[in-house]
């Protein structure tokens, strides 16, 4: 949100989409009910510095920025809700304070219901300008629209095939041509393909965006993030023989934020050149094996 947009909200009043909060030199407690709110109803706004008072909203800054907005982040990414989340903060200077902005983004109906302290009944949804605290219907409600598709089809509306790494795709075709070079995901369009594997969906107007799916396989790395800040891949390699008292638990570590299908393909050109494969003939004494 920037100053114009930001000025513009605070001449009117709190709503289901909008919330301010003082948070001077840390972050209030009841913060993490306006979160899981705004998350399991339509987005909201959360003002950092910023006080109501009187029907009107008086900047007071946070005096420890820096502080204010680690902690933040540190409290969306941590495990503090059942999942991790994400926002996209803005700083702003008015009256000579700082007022930090960030915006928090409704979850697809498939992550939901987002609660915190390992409690699904700390779940809240917006209400006009106040969180309160979902019953447990509504929780209920929540969690029979989430089992209706798997997580892995769930679609990402935001996310368009602008956001796919073309040389992943490349490398998924190239490996499908070896291995099965008569398969029709082989010789189809792009588009076809990625229909074909459910990694996009069509949109009801026009175009398509990405499922899950598609993302963890094809997606940028920085795409992926956005959506799942927590992912990475680990590959260790542990010693195949090892007592409780080994110091050594692994010799080598590769941890890769890259997609699923190009970390595939970087583990299984480190695992070839690890593994010792012996030389032996075919039965035609010929061709090695």
């Amino acid at each position: 949100m920037n100053k114009r947009e930001l000025i513009k909200r605070l001449s009117g009043i709190e709503w289901d989409d909008f919330e301010v909060k003082a948070a001077r030199r840390e972050l209030p407690k009841d913060i993490v009910r306006t979160v899981s709110a705004f998350a399991n109803t339509k987005s909201g706004v959360l003002v950092f510095g910023v006080e109501e008072a009187g029907g009107k909203y008086i900047v007071s800054g946070v005096e420890n920025p820096d502080k204010v907005q680690n902690d933040f982040i540190t409290l969306l990414r941590g495990e503090k809700f059942n999942i991790p989340l994400s926002s996209k903060g803005d700083v702003h200077s008015m009256d000579g304070k700082i007022v930090l902005v960030f915006r928090i983004e409704e979850m697809p109906r498939q992550a939901k219901p987002i609660y915190y302290g390992g409690d699904i009944r700390n779940t809240f949804i917006r209400m006009g300008g106040s969180s309160q605290k979902a019953s447990k219907g509504e929780v209920e409600r929540m969690l029979r629209e989430a089992s209706e598709q798997t997580s892995d089809s769930m679609r990402l509306d935001d996310f368009t095939m602008d956001d796919l790494d073309a040389e992943a795709i490349a490398m998924f075709r190239r490996a499908l041509s070896q291995e099965r070079p008569n398969h029709p995901f082989v010789s189809c369009d792009k588009t076809e393909m990625l229909l074909g594997l459910q990694a996009v969906a069509k949109l009801k107007k026009s175009g398509y965006c990405l499922t899950a799916a598609g993302l963890l396989l094809f997606g940028k790395e920085i795409r992926i993030l956005n959506q799942f800040p927590s992912y990475f891949i680990d590959f260790l390699v542990i010693p195949a023989r090892q007592n409780e008292d080994a110091q050594t638990r692994w010799v080598e570590r590769y941890s890769s934020e890259q997609g699923i299908i190009q970390t595939y393909v970087q583990v299984y050109d480190r695992l070839r050149k690890r593994i010792p494969v012996p030389f032996a003939l075919k039965p035609d004494g010929v061709y090695a094996q």
